[in-house]
């Protein structure tokens, strides 16, 4: 509810304003608490482990921005093709440029690269290739926390942001999500800062619509090239939205029509601007082109895409939580009618609707990708936040307006309560991965990449002089050592990649391009090299869901070997064997 004001004249302050006057001091005090504990629960070992397959592509692609402007494919030594598809497919042919995603994840990616140039140790630079990722998350979520509390006024503004920042380090997938060298935080930030935008003008009625429209259109355009999905989801949130608001205003006459088109123009000009880039990345020719590669494989459609996701989102944020709320609220309503009147309640009455829609629309077109991920849905987490409170705060001010006097003085207590008996109850279904997660950072975690790099490092004085074949994780090798990288995870040039002998061969338990290392393996002598960590499939990555599309989950302690077979063996190349010889001790 609104804070009460002075009354004129009477130079009476409004009651709790004397008892409260330290209130506001002390909450600011635990917000910027919370804050700080929650950028150490994320950027706390941001350098450990070594970038893993998607990272490290990220990371090449900025380095090739930094020597060719553009993210070139091929530089006459390496190919940097992570798609799962055919260079025809991904590759813009006239540049010689990737076209398999747009480029705005890179191009961050190419700051971190700088940073990084001049840096030896391979820590030193994974963590500063990671870090304007990292930033840019935090920065994003923190934009949730004053979404929500400039809805609010007075204390009750600080006590929304503090109870935020206490629910949203519980998704241990969103604080995962947040230190990867991916699209991932860029998208938090960027659809933070636009449902920011669009709630200050359209709905509290702040700045200037010249400079709100250009400011929206311009995050919108932004959005699309770091991902074009939530780009869709949201321009098509913010499309609805108006559409409604033009339908209750029962103005269907040429005012109506001008507002309704004043109100769309922002997500017009993006789409408007995005005509090049949507010819340039051939998007709609490469999504029916990855989406036949996967349909392929045994049926998965939208319905069991719905599944994972609603399953994701109930074991991991605050679904089922945000949506008891919801019920809940919108069934109290009737009992206090008139607070529809009050600006403050209805304000925050149409934010939550606007982000309920987000979320629908959200999972909605996600149901229709070929690929499930929990990356995908990360910016939710935050939202779901955000609305819990929303419908949690319109309940709360139900409540106190049905309330007898004496049952007044109830409702706060009853609703700190509610809202500590709420995370209590969060909390034991999360401890596993918030144990995980401590472990994480008190523990440094190392992965079959690190050990890796480090064994080459330690064997050979120059390793930019090597030639290695590997069948995943091929861009990680490249940046960190230097190396010359044959066949890689796409298998894109097998006949020029079994013309060249590699000195080092790195199988992972990868099926695709198995058989060509097996080749290689079977021309030359080699003598293998058991490292003392399991051959696992990531480095590791943020996934901690079950998934058909990703076979193994995140790991919180650093796999070693189990015994001889489960170890990642790396087979060097025997020089004082002229003859071909299989690898000697297998793999």
């Amino acid at each position: 509810e609104p804070v009460s004001r002075p009354t004129a004249g009477t130079g009476r302050e409004p009651r709790g304003t004397r008892g409260d006057a330290r209130a506001p001091w002390v909450l600011v005090a635990l917000v910027a608490v919370f804050a700080a504990l929650f950028a150490v629960w994320v950027l706390k070992h941001l350098s450990y482990p070594l970038l893993w397959n998607d990272e490290a592509e990220t990371a090449m692609y900025g380095e090739r921005i930094l020597e060719f402007g553009y993210p070139k494919v091929d530089d006459g030594r390496n190919l940097i093709f992570e798609l799962q598809g055919s260079l025809e497919v991904g590759v813009k042919e006239q540049l010689d440029a990737y076209i398999g995603s747009t480029w705005g994840q890179y191009y961050v990616g190419a700051l971190g690269a700088l940073a990084a140039r001049g840096v030896d140790d391979v820590y030193a630079k994974t963590l500063r290739l990671r870090l304007p990722f990292a930033l840019a998350g935090l920065a994003g979520v923190f934009l949730f926390a004053v979404l929500g509390a400039a809805l609010f006024r007075g204390s009750a503004r600080w006590l929304f942001a503090l109870v935020f920042l206490a629910l949203a380090p519980l998704s241990t997938v969103l604080v995962l999500h947040l230190r990867e060298m991916r699209h991932y935080p860029l998208v938090v930030l960027l659809v933070a800062g636009a449902l920011l935008a669009y709630v200050r003008f359209e709905v509290l009625g702040r700045g200037r619509f010249a400079v709100y429209c250009v400011l929206l259109a311009v995050l919108l355009t932004l959005l699309f090239h770091v991902f074009s999905l939530p780009y869709a989801a949201l321009a098509a949130t913010l499309g609805l939205h108006q559409l409604g608001v033009f339908v209750r205003g029962r103005d269907f006459g040429r005012a109506g029509a001008a507002r309704l088109a004043r109100g769309l123009l922002p997500v017009a000009l993006s789409a408007l601007a995005l005509v090049p880039a949507l010819v340039f990345f051939e998007t709609f020719r490469l999504a029916g082109a990855l989406g036949r590669a996967v349909r392929g494989g045994p049926p998965f459609g939208p319905a069991e895409h719905l599944a994972l996701i609603v399953g994701y989102l109930e074991r991991q944020e605050l679904l089922l939580p945000a949506l008891a709320t919801r019920v809940l609220a919108l069934a109290a309503r009737r009992f206090a009618p008139d607070l529809a009147l009050d600006p403050d309640v209805a304000a925050r009455r149409s934010v939550a609707a606007l982000l309920w829609l987000f979320v629908a629309v959200y999972v909605a077109i996600c149901s229709l990708m070929p690929f499930s991920y929990e990356r995908y849905l990360v910016v939710l987490s935050p939202a779901l936040v955000t609305v819990l409170l929303f419908d949690a705060a319109d309940l709360t001010a139900t409540a106190r307006r049905r309330l007898a006097e004496r049952g007044r003085r109830l409702v706060a207590p009853a609703a700190a309560a509610a809202g500590l008996a709420l995370l209590l109850a969060l909390v034991p279904s999360r401890a596993p991965a918030l144990r995980g997660r401590w472990h994480e950072i008190t523990v440094r975690y190392r992965g079959p990449l690190d050990f890796a790099v480090e064994a080459l490092r330690a064997r050979y004085p120059q390793t930019d002089a090597l030639v290695i074949a590997t069948n995943y994780e091929p861009s990680a090798l490249v940046y960190y050592l230097g190396s010359r990288v044959t066949v890689g995870f796409s298998c894109a040039r097998v006949a020029e990649d079994l013309a060249v002998q590699p000195d080092v061969i790195i199988m992972r338990p990868w099926p695709r391009c198995a058989r060509v290392l097996e080749r290689l393996a079977a021309q030359a002598a080699y003598e293998p090299e058991r490292l003392p960590v399991a051959n696992t499939r990531f480095n590791n990555v943020p996934q901690l869901g079950p998934s058909p599309f990703v076979p193994e989950t995140h790991r919180f302690e650093t796999p070693l070997a189990r015994d001889e077979r489960d170890a990642l063996v790396l087979l060097h190349r025997r020089v004082d064997v002229a003859h071909p010889g299989a690898a000697e001790g297998g793999w």
